[in-house]
């Protein structure tokens, strides 16, 4: 690929992006829209002072609270997480303190206020000093319950198609089982009488012929279930 071809593909800056670069810098409404309009909640850490934990009112809303009820503290967040999902959060946290190339992104499940499990996609970003030792660590949230909801109601609908076809491949193998045996006889007096015409009909040999070929058939069809 020639050097022109590749530069072609390469994506532009727009004069756009630095203007809402300074915006959201300057502007503190801003900020806010695009957090209330694109997050379920965010926190800010103070890594140095680990006792000081920032958690935005959108983030207490999103599990049902009264976000002037609760406090700013890492215990408030532990309070409300699965237990069996907070050492997978630490561990991240930790891995992505001691080396910023590894991401901070994980699906964490809460506690709602009423009782039910909200998950949450959370994804976060240490502050690092000019050492870069983590001083600051900003998360975000993203309510995935909707989500985690239609993929568990897809599941089951699959489970219940699964089970339908079970239940009819087991209906079709017992109606091939209890037809076949009557069939068997049909062709076993068809076959007694071919053997002694004497008697019968030329008329009567035809319908005989088509009625053996008829059961022939069924058998045919009754395997193939």
């Amino acid at each position: 690929m020639s050097v022109q071809g590749t530069q072609a593909h390469q994506p532009q800056s727009h004069y756009l992006q630095p203007e809402l670069d300074t915006l959201a810098t300057d502007d503190e409404s801003l900020w806010h829209f695009v957090q209330r309009a694109s997050l379920d909640g965010v926190w800010f850490w103070d890594l140095e002072q680990p006792e000081h934990l920032y958690l935005s009112p959108e983030y207490w809303e999103c599990l049902g609270y009264d976000p002037a009820t609760r406090e700013h503290s890492p215990q408030a967040f532990v309070d409300v997480i699965f237990e069996d999902d907070l050492p997978k959060v630490m561990d991240n946290l930790e891995r992505h303190y001691a080396d910023p190339a590894v991401p901070y992104e994980q699906i964490v499940r809460f506690r709602h206020r009423l009782g039910h499990t909200v998950w949450v996609r959370c994804r976060g970003m240490a502050v690092r000093d000019a050492d870069g030792k983590a001083i600051r660590m900003l998360g975000a949230h993203n309510d995935l319950t909707r989500a985690k909801a239609a993929e568990a109601d897809a599941l089951e609908r699959a489970q219940k198609l699964d089970q339908a076809y079970d239940e009819l491949e087991h209906l079709a193998y017992r109606a091939s089982r209890d037809l076949t045996s009557p069939i068997n006889t049909i062709e076993m007096l068809i076959n007694e009488i071919a053997h002694d015409p004497s008697g019968v009909s030329d008329d009567h040999k035809m319908m005989l012929e088509k009625a053996s070929a008829t059961a022939e058939r069924m058998k045919r069809r009754l395997f193939q279930l």
